[in-house]
């Protein structure tokens, strides 16, 4: 069996990549209003609890995007910036092809 990389393509990539934008130009735009419309003294531990919430969320999708896997003829090896784990074949249990429903079809 020869080595095979699964991972989304391009298009899909640039997809995430514009949900991964609004969502963290969204959370900027809460942490914006907060520093501004909040007058209490405590009000910068919200602001940067929404600040690093917002760089978790911004790390994990670029985690999701560039994520792949790699099948072997010994297991599959996921891979990402943060880490890299090697599952073997004798703990896959199952595997399920993955379908897209959509108005125009399947």
């Amino acid at each position: 069996m020869p080595e095979m990389w699964i991972g989304f393509n391009s298009l899909d990539r640039q997809r995430y990549w514009w949900r991964t934008g609004i969502l963290t130009l969204a959370l900027a735009g809460v942490m914006v209003a907060m520093s501004l419309t909040t007058h209490e003294p405590g009000k910068w531990w919200w602001v940067g609890g929404a600040g690093a919430f917002s760089v978790v969320v911004f790390l994990s999708a670029i985690n999701s995007i560039y994520g792949q896997v790699l099948l072997t003829t010994t297991g599959l090896e996921f891979r990402t910036f943060v880490s890299s784990r090697v599952v073997p074949w004798s703990e896959v249990v199952r595997i399920e092809e993955r379908q897209r429903v959509s108005r125009s079809g399947t």
